[in-house]
């Protein structure tokens, strides 16, 4: 994506589900997560800043 001039950030981000921790990661481009479920960032605490 970035050769084309699109740049995205890979997001990371975890959740308690049934009294474990899930984790996740996704692309985002301006905010907008690229999934299946595009709630995924409301879903997920994402990290606060890169972490790559």
């Amino acid at each position: 994506m970035k050769r084309r001039g699109i740049y995205v950030q890979l997001k990371f981000g975890m959740k308690k589900q049934n009294e474990k921790l899930a984790a996740h990661s996704w692309l985002e481009y301006n905010g907008i997560a690229f999934t299946k479920d595009m709630s995924i960032n409301k879903n997920y605490i994402a990290f606060e800043t890169a972490i790559l």
